[in-house]
C-alpha cells in the first residue's frame, strides 16, 4: 500500500484536481494506522485468550522463527529508517515493519523464558506489550492523518504568532484571515489577506511576506490577497472599514 501511494503520488496535477493526488498518501497512512490499530487489538485479545488456556509451545521452532523474522525485518527497518521521519506514508510502513520487529523480540524472549523456566505465562504478557506499544503508535498515526484530512493547523504554526509576524513587515498596515493547512507531509499551504499602507511597493511586501512564510514556517506555497486600507472590505459576508494604526 505504501509503496503504490508513493507511485502515485508522482501523477501530475489536471484541471480537476489541480493539486495533484499527494493526499493519496495520507489516505494510505490512514489505512496503514487503522490496519496497525486492529491487528494491536487483535494480538492483545489473543494474549489475553493464552493467559485463560496456556497453549504447548515448540521453543526451538518459536526460536528460530523469531530470529529469522527479526533479521529480514531489520533490514527492511534500515531501510525506511529516516524517510519516516519526512513522510507519514513511510511512516506508516515504518510502524508495520517495527512491530513486527518487537513481535519477533517479543517470540525469542518468550520461546527462551519457556524452554528454559518454564514460564509459559512469557508468550501472552510478552504479546500484550507489544500489542499495546504498537496501539500507541498507531494511534498517533491516524491521529496525524485525520488532522491533515481536516486540513488543521500543522503542529509548528502558531496561526496567532504568524499573523502578528507578518503584520510587522514593513509596508504591512495588518494581516487578517489567515489560515495554514498541510497538503502532505511536509508540504504547508496557506492564504491570508494583507492590508498594505498608501504608497508601499506591493512587490516588495508580497516578497518579504513569502520570504517569512518560507523561512520561518516552511510554508510551500502561499496565496496572499493585497487590501488597500481605504476601501471597505467585505469578509465574513460582513462589510468593515480596516481601522488605521
Amino acid at each position: 500500500l505504501s509503496l503504490f501511494a508513493a507511485w502515485f503520488i508522482r501523477r501530475p496535477a489536471t484541471p480537476e484536481k489541480t493539486y495533484g493526488y499527494f493526499r493519496v498518501e495520507i489516505l494510505a497512512a490512514l489505512l496503514n494506522g487503522v490496519s496497525l490499530v486492529v491487528i494491536a487489538l487483535l494480538v492483545f485479545y489473543e494474549s489475553y485468550q493464552r493467559f485463560l488456556s496456556p497453549e504447548a509451545i515448540k521453543t526451538r521452532e518459536m526460536i528460530v522463527i523469531g530470529v529469522a523474522g527479526l533479521a529480514a525485518n531489520v533490514v527492511s527497518a534500515s531501510v525506511l529508517h529516516g524517510s519516516h521521519q519526512h513522510s507519514l506514508n513511510i511512516r506508516g510502513a515504518f510502524l508495520h515493519v517495527l512491530g513486527d520487529i518487537l513481535g519477533s523480540i517479543a517470540v525469542i524472549f518468550a520461546g527462551i523464558a519457556i524452554g528454559v523456566w518454564g514460564f509459559f505465562w512469557a508468550d501472552p504478557t510478552a504479546s500484550a506489550l507489544v500489542s499495546v506499544l504498537i496501539l500507541v503508535s498507531a494511534w498517533k498515526l491516524v491521529r496525524d492523518s485525520v488532522m491533515i484530512l481536516l486540513e488543521g493547523t500543522p503542529a509548528h504554526v502558531n496561526v496567532s504568532v504568524m499573523t502578528r509576524e507578518l503584520s510587522a513587515v514593513p509596508g504591512v498596515h495588518s494581516v487578517h484571515d489567515l489560515h495554514v493547512w498541510t497538503l502532505t507531509s511536509g508540504v504547508h499551504v496557506m492564504t491570508c489577506h494583507a492590508v498594505v499602507a498608501p504608497g508601499e511597493s506591493v512587490n516588495d511586501v508580497l516578497e518579504e511576506l513569502n520570504k517569512v512564510s518560507r523561512e520561518r514556517y516552511k510554508v510551500a506555497h502561499t496565496t496572499i490577497q493585497i487590501e488597500d486600507p481605504n476601501i471597505c472590505q467585505g469578509t465574513n459576508h460582513m462589510c468593515r472599514r480596516v481601522a488605521e494604526r
